[in-house]
């Protein structure tokens, strides 16, 4: 693909479908793996007008949910049916550094500043489980691509293994 301006991030659906992008200025932008179709997003902007930079994105497999990260305000799961309608992730005490879906999309992992790492269902954000309630920052959240583990490395140097199920 030959896009227009550069990019700081990008990833790939778990199915392949989907590619979701920051550029360098924080504007997130989601196309078909082809190129071909690109699914607007905008920010939403503070109460003073001012809109921050996305730090990143990712669509679930599937298609129908885009994550998205911002420096001050968390975590918001989008809804690509079309209203682009956005939830936020709470729980969290602090800037949320990493999240990421499942390849399956059926589950999400999210990593803050305060330690804290949360295992959700997606499509309601309930059952939400506490990996994790705190100690040093964690730096990076991924899963196995059999959904079945995930691993998470923190500032004090600890690559932790999980085994999660959100049945």
């Amino acid at each position: 693909l030959d896009m227009d301006e550069p990019s700081q991030s990008a990833t790939i659906s778990g199915d392949g479908q989907w590619l979701s992008l920051i550029t360098r200025e924080g504007n997130p932008r989601v196309l078909s793996i082809d190129g071909l179709h690109e699914v607007p997003v905008a920010a939403s902007p503070l109460p003073n007008g001012d809109v921050l930079p996305f730090e990143g994105a990712q669509v679930a497999a599937g298609g129908e949910l885009l994550l998205t990260t911002e420096p001050d305000r968390g975590a918001l799961l989008w809804s690509m049916d079309g209203t682009m309608h956005a939830r936020a992730l709470e729980g969290h005490r602090w800037r949320i550094g990493t999240a990421a879906f499942s390849s399956a999309g059926d589950a999400l992992i999210t990593a803050s500043d305060d330690g804290t790492i949360r295992l959700w269902k997606p499509q309601d954000l309930g059952d939400v489980v506490n990996l994790q309630r705190g100690g040093a920052v964690v730096r990076h959240a991924a899963f196995s691509p059999d959904g079945h583990h995930a691993v998470t490395c923190s500032a004090d140097g600890r690559v932790l293994r999980w085994t999660v199920s959100v049945e």
